[in-house]
């Protein structure tokens, strides 16, 4: 709505404090930290940016939607005066961000695999002497990994070597 209005965007503070005060509920979303939930109708809620927006005024250009909109006389009387109202808060976080290491991962592919696992490897690395140790059983790892795809190719050729036999 903001964005719309092109105007700085109102503390959620401000904007619970209009909507209760109208006389409407208010709570917060489930789905993002920033999104609220609330039974007031559409024309309250731009009431409250039109009453934002008189204590922050811009300059919306002509014949703009921010004109058109701001042109509408408020049909309902919004009080955002004095300081908004403290929500009890608890200890426990809302909105826990992800674990570093959660989600799916990319599938093992082979050789290339074992070449992104050595990179990662050698960036995160600080001891040089472990570095060196860690690179040989690297290098070891790849050309096992490579032995293995060629077997599997063999293999695959003769399979159909015999198909065209």
């Amino acid at each position: 709505m903001a964005a719309t209005l092109h105007c700085t965007c109102p503390p959620a503070s401000v904007i619970r404090q209009g909507i209760t005060r109208a006389g409407y509920q208010i709570s917060q979303s489930h789905c993002s930290a920033e999104a609220i939930k609330t039974n007031a109708p559409a024309h309250v809620i731009w009431d409250i940016m039109r009453k934002w927006i008189t204590s922050n005024p811009i300059n919306p250009r002509e014949g703009s939607v921010a004109q058109r909109i701001l042109a509408i006389k408020p049909k309902t009387e919004i009080d955002l005066s004095g300081t908004p109202e403290k929500v009890e808060r608890s200890n426990v976080p809302r909105f826990v961000p992800n674990p570093e290491n959660w989600g799916p991962k990319r599938a093992a592919a082979g050789g290339r695999f074992v070449k992104l696992k050595k990179q990662k490897k050698n960036t995160y690395n600080d001891d040089e002497n472990n570095g060196e140790e860690e690179e040989e059983e690297d290098e070891e790892e790849q050309e096992e990994a490579l032995k293995h795809e060629q077997m599997d190719t063999t293999d695959e050729t003769k399979s159909k070597i015999e198909k065209v036999e």
